[in-house]
């Protein structure tokens, strides 16, 4: 399986165990558009794709499981970081480019 499907199916783990049908539906809409616009950029800017792909999937990923957005940006690369290595197919320049993606360029 690659990168991104394992990234996608973490991520709609935690959409399922924390939120209702209805903010489910808008928190896939919300990181699917924010992943594909990440990898405009991405391929604009020749930077990795994959990993910017990734970056825009975790970007919120702190505020949809805890219902919390203060300091999401800083907490969510945390979990983000959390996540990666839980999947175990990033290396940690990887999990680094990630996660200060999330902090550098919160979205």
């Amino acid at each position: 399986m690659d990168r991104i499907k394992k990234v996608q199916e973490a991520v709609g783990a935690i959409l399922r165990n924390s939120l209702k049908e209805a903010e489910r539906e808008n928190g896939y809409k919300h990181l699917y558009g924010v992943s594909q616009a990440c990898a405009i950029l991405a391929m604009k800017r020749d930077e990795n794709v994959e990993l910017a792909m990734i970056a825009g999937l975790l970007h919120d990923i702190y505020t949809y499981k805890m219902q919390d957005s203060q300091e999401h940006a800083h907490k969510g690369s945390l979990l983000a970081k959390d996540i990666l290595y839980s999947i175990g197919s990033f290396s940690n320049e990887e999990i680094s480019t990630i996660c200060q993606a999330k902090v550098r360029y919160p979205i």
